[in-house]
C-alpha cells in the first residue's frame, strides 16, 4: 500500500513487509509526511515497502463478519508471525500526547511486536516534527520538557470503545513476561528514537 505516496506507484504488488498502526483521524498527506521521513532516514525503496494496515483488516474484519475480539487478536498475530514482516510503523500526530498509548489496540501491536522482537518504529507528519523542533530550541527546558513528557508515558491508561477489547487484548500484557512497566520503557526508547532521528534530521545540512 505504498502506492499512497504517489501515483507512479499505483499498481505495485508485492507481499507485505510492515505493519501500520495507526488511528482514523489522519489526512492523507500527514501519512504520506510521515511515512517519505521515514523511507528517507531508513534508506529504504519505495518501491518495495509494501503495508498491512490496521484498521483497514481489523475494522473491516469486524464489520462483514461480526467477529469478537478474541478472532481480531489472533488475526493480528498471525499477521506479525508472518515472515515477511520486517517492523511495525506506528503512525501519531503527536509526540506529546500520542494516541498510540492511549488507545488500547494501538498498545497492545506494539507489546506483541516487542515480545516477537518485531523492529518498532514511530513515524509522524511534519507538522509534528515541527512542533518538536521548535519545543528543543527553547534551550535546556525544552529538551527537559521533552524527556519529562515521554518518561511519563503509561500504556496501561490506554482504552477502547468496546469493553471486551480492552479487558481481552491488555490482559495479555499483564500476564506476559511484557508487563507494563516493560512495555512503557520499551515504548518511551520508541519515541526517544524518533526524536533522535527527527533532531538529527534538523542540523543534517543535506537533509
Amino acid at each position: 500500500m505504498i502506492d499512497v505516496l504517489s501515483e507512479e506507484y499505483v499498481g505495485s504488488v508485492g507481499s507485505k513487509t510492515h505493519y501500520l498502526s495507526c488511528s482514523l483521524n489522519f489526512r492523507v498527506e500527514d501519512v504520506r509526511s510521515a511515512l517519505r521521513f521515514w523511507l528517507t532516514q531508513t534508506g529504504l525503496v519505495a518501491t518495495e515497502v509494501f503495508l498491512d494496515v490496521y484498521f483497514f483488516v481489523t475494522n473491516f474484519f469486524r464489520l462483514i463478519s461480526g467477529q469478537k475480539t478474541e478472532h481480531l487478536r489472533d488475526l493480528c498475530r498471525r499477521t506479525f508471525r508472518h515472515g515477511s514482516i520486517k517492523g511495525l510503523l506506528v503512525l501519531d500526530n503527536s509526540w506529546s500526547t500520542p494516541t498510540c498509548i492511549q488507545r488500547a489496540w494501538m498498545t497492545w501491536e506494539m507489546w506483541n511486536a516487542t515480545e516477537l522482537d518485531v523492529p518498532v518504529h514511530i513515524i509522524m507528519p511534519e507538522t509534528a516534527r515541527e512542533d518538536l523542533i521548535e519545543t528543543v530550541q527553547r534551550s535546556r527546558a525544552g529538551l527537559t520538557e521533552v524527556r519529562l513528557t515521554i518518561m511519563a508515558f503509561d500504556t496501561e491508561l490506554a482504552l477502547a470503545s468496546n469493553p471486551d477489547d480492552l479487558n481481552i487484548v491488555m490482559a495479555d500484557i499483564r500476564n506476559s513476561e511484557t508487563p507494563y512497566k516493560t512495555l512503557n520503557a520499551k515504548v518511551q526508547t520508541y519515541f526517544f528514537n524518533w526524536v533522535t532521528s527527527v533532531v538529527n534530521s534538523y542540523f543534517d545540512p543535506v537533509a
